[in-house]
């Protein structure tokens, strides 16, 4: 298993105090965590005063906007004109992410048993003590609980992998049967080399001047009575 201080360990516990903390929000969109990710990814191209700048299409408040900079550019040498910054404020938008993507198959009373991270769900499964685990009042039904998280999923575009999944094996079928019926049906063309052009019927004309003489087609030649 890996630490608790390890990114992928600090990206779940983030990620799930995001989703838990928009569930009593009236919009459940992930703007803010969505901001603050962004808003990181520019502050490797970007020192304080241009991210400050920047960053005033979206905050028009200059001191919240001054917070969420100087909590990016904190610990460096010379914020004024380092580029970087802290990125841990990647952790809230990321953790929430990767938790409404694989909200289908998360065990919750599971994952609220230690510090683990997804992908870990199913090592911890045999040794998890759950006799002894104290679940906040929100997670007694997980199936609500799940309803809420597909919602919150659904208004910020964020489809589920289980979805994914499932979607790919309904249209494989799919797909086969329209290429069977397309071959059921298919017209093959002639093979032209195989089955030669039948010869043409000769052409006969008579004439007055002599009624027994037979003229036939070019092809074949011609004679007389």
């Amino acid at each position: 298993l890996r630490l608790c201080s390890t990114r992928e360990g600090v990206t779940v516990e983030e990620g799930l105090a995001t989703v838990n903390t928009m569930l009593q929000a009236k919009v459940k969109y992930l703007w803010v965590p969505a901001l603050l990710y962004y808003a990181c990814c520019m502050a490797t191209e970007m020192s304080f005063s241009q991210l400050f700048h920047h960053l005033e299409t979206f905050i028009k408040d200059v001191h919240q906007r001054w917070k969420i900079v100087l909590r990016i550019k904190c610990g460096l040498p010379d914020p004024a004109r380092d580029l970087g910054g802290c990125g841990k404020d990647q952790a809230y938008f990321a953790g929430a992410v990767e938790v409404l993507s694989n909200l289908e198959t998360i065990d919750f009373h599971l994952l609220y048993s230690g510090k683990v991270c997804v992908d870990e769900l199913a090592r911890i499964q045999r040794l998890a003590r759950r006799d002894c685990l104290k679940l906040p009042h929100f997670l007694l039904d997980q199936e609500a609980y799940r309803k809420k998280l597909r919602h919150m999923a659904a208004v910020n575009n964020i489809v589920s992998l289980h979805r994914r999944r499932e979607t790919k094996r309904t249209s494989s079928p799919t797909r086969h049967r329209t290429r069977n019926m397309a071959a059921k049906f298919a017209v093959s063309a002639p093979n032209l080399k195989n089955n030669p052009e039948p010869p043409k019927k000769s052409l006969l004309n008579r004439r007055k001047a002599s009624p027994n003489v037979l003229t036939y087609s070019r092809k074949y030649m011609w004679a007389s009575g």
